[in-house]
């Protein structure tokens, strides 16, 4: 043989051994789609069995314990429907209630004389009443009092330039002064002496009947009713 054909078959053979072991390293090579750098735990049989014999006995996960149920609340009766009645207005308890007005008697410069009710009068009331129904102008006084003195000594200068009438009692002479001051509060209301009367009225003692006089209404007074000229 020539020296060119033996070297072809050297050739051919060489190519034939290449192909051979590239498709040896072809088949018997694991696919993977880990990366280069990624080595894959190796593990052996005892390695699997291990493993499937302790995911076959291991304990069942605890179950969670069920929630007791609420027990349902009773069911409230219906309320019967209010019936459409017309209501009053309460008044609020805080709110003041209305009082009517209080009306105050008014006072007075002379108290009012009590009133003469139906009782048996003394001998002392009679005559006192006579007094005064009987005369105009009556006065009723005591001999030491001053303010009588005073009253006494203006009427006379009535009586002697303007020809006044009037007549005076003296309580502390004739009768028992106090038992006369009763009387006369009772009629009049005033109970200190003197106590005058003008037709059948008391214009209360000497304080009075000088305000009268000084105003000048104790002359139109008496003009009035003609007991002067």
């Amino acid at each position: 043989m020539s020296l060119s054909v033996t070297l072809y078959r050297h050739r051919l053979t060489l190519l034939a051994l290449f192909a051979l072991g590239a498709l040896f390293m072809l088949f018997t090579r694991t696919p993977t789609t880990a990366p280069s750098s990624f080595k894959a735990p190796k593990y052996d049989e005892n390695d699997i069995r291990w493993i499937q014999n302790r995911q076959r006995y291991a304990p069942p996960a605890p179950k969670q314990p069920k929630q007791p149920k609420q027990p349902e609340q009773p069911k409230q009766p219906e309320q019967p429907r209010e019936r459409n009645v017309p209501t009053q207005t309460l008044i609020s308890s805080t709110r003041p209630v209305p009082t009517p007005d209080v009306v105050l008697p008014k006072k007075t410069d002379k108290p009012e004389p009590p009133k003469d009710n139906n009782v048996e009068q003394s001998d002392v009331e009679k005559k006192i009443r006579q007094l005064i129904k009987r005369n105009r102008v009556m006065v009723f006084s005591k001999t030491f009092c001053p303010y009588s003195r005073n009253t006494k000594q203006l009427l006379s200068q009535y009586r002697n330039d303007r020809g006044l009438e009037y007549e005076v009692l003296e309580a502390d002479l004739e009768f028992d002064p106090i038992e006369v001051k009763e009387v006369l509060g009772k009629i009049s209301g005033h109970f200190t002496f003197p106590n005058i009367f003008i037709d059948g009225q008391s214009i209360g003692g000497n304080d009075e009947l000088r305000e009268l006089h000084t105003s000048g209404e104790l002359v139109a007074l008496f003009g009035d009713k003609h007991l002067i000229i």
